[in-house]
């Protein structure tokens, strides 16, 4: 769990871990600059649970560093993502995701189904991803087919990958990057629990970095075309998105709005 700045939700992050029925895990939250007050507040919470580590980056890394110092210090043999303003809302969500993996050994990713919530806490819906490897590998070059707080990975897929790509030109987009390559080792599924409720904040990325993030995707998919099928609807879909991006930085569209035009990109 990478966390930043003031993290008003972070207490309610954690609480989500540690209510898991499943107890055998440990959760690194990595501290990127954490405001003094946020950080006494993590210090507390770690003093109370010893699977509670903190490490705290000497500069502001990004997520990208940040989430790779995190698994490098990660000694389990499965990795699980939560941010600092998620929640999983499903108890048995470790362990549905854990049987799941150590059952199919050829699978090196699942997810799950997610509620999507405003930054107010409101539900505005959920999102019903692809669940079969088949229906996913078949998306996978239009969108990321992944909630990144919701994923399971095995970790010696990721360490045979390499970790998060760190590169400028994966910025915004290191998870679906992962994936791809995750996909070349194994087999995908999301699991059609709804495990977590993920806050939606439509400033949290502004129209240029949006813009930025359909094109780093575009040159993204050129390199596993051969890997991934539906290559040309991939590049045709990501290009709409775009214009659309374009579009949304000059004219301003409401929240709610914005979120039901993602959801229908994420069920396509």
């Amino acid at each position: 769990m990478p966390t930043y700045k003031d993290a008003p939700l972070l207490e309610r992050a954690i609480a989500s871990v540690c209510a898991q029925r499943y107890e055998d895990w440990e959760l690194l939250i990595i501290d990127d600059g954490l405001t003094g007050t946020a950080r006494r507040r993590l210090e507390n919470i770690a003093t109370s649970d010893q699977r509670i580590r903190s490490i705290v980056n000497e500069r502001n890394l990004g997520v990208q560093q940040s989430l790779n110092r995190g698994l490098a210090s990660a000694r389990g043999e499965f990795i699980a993502r939560i941010d600092d303003d998620d929640e999983w809302t499903e108890k048995d969500k470790l362990e549905v995701q854990l049987l799941f993996l150590t059952k199919n050994q050829n699978y090196v990713l699942v997810g799950t189904n997610a509620i999507i919530a405003d930054e107010q806490g409101r539900t505005l819906g959920t999102y019903a991803l692809p669940e079969t490897d088949d229906a996913i590998r078949r998306r996978m070059l239009m969108k990321n087919c992944f909630l990144h707080p919701t994923v399971m990975i095995r970790k010696s897929a990721i360490e045979q990958a390499g970790g998060y790509p760190e590169g400028e030109s994966t910025k915004h987009i290191e998870d679906y990057v992962l994936w791809l390559i995750l996909g070349t080792y194994g087999k995908f599924a999301n699991l059609r629990m709804c495990a977590a409720r993920l806050t939606v904040h439509v400033s949290s990325m502004t129209a240029q970095n949006r813009i930025l993030q359909t094109k780093r995707m575009r040159n993204i998919i050129f390199r596993y075309r051969h890997e991934y099928p539906h290559f040309f609807i991939g590049f045709l879909i990501l290009s709409i998105r775009h214009l659309g991006f374009l579009f949304t930085a000059i004219v301003p569209i409401p929240k709610v709005l914005l979120y039901h035009i993602q959801k229908i990109y994420k069920s396509i």
